[in-house]
């Protein structure tokens, strides 16, 4: 499963509250957690600097 194919599947998983996303970021996308009965989308701030720094370069 690459990983736009992994973010579909857990946007699909998420159940109808409101989801914050990082537009572009989708391949940084962890998984989702439940934090106090919200539902939040984890990313891997690593894969976010790595692309943000080679979108730069």
């Amino acid at each position: 499963m690459d990983t736009s194919d992994r973010a579909k599947a857990l946007l699909k998983q998420a159940d109808d509250s409101e989801q914050v996303f990082v537009e572009g970021h989708d391949d940084a996308i962890l998984e989702l957690a439940e934090v106090d009965g919200d539902q939040r989308v984890v990313y891997d701030p690593k894969a976010i600097i790595f692309e943000l720094v080679r979108r730069m370069a």
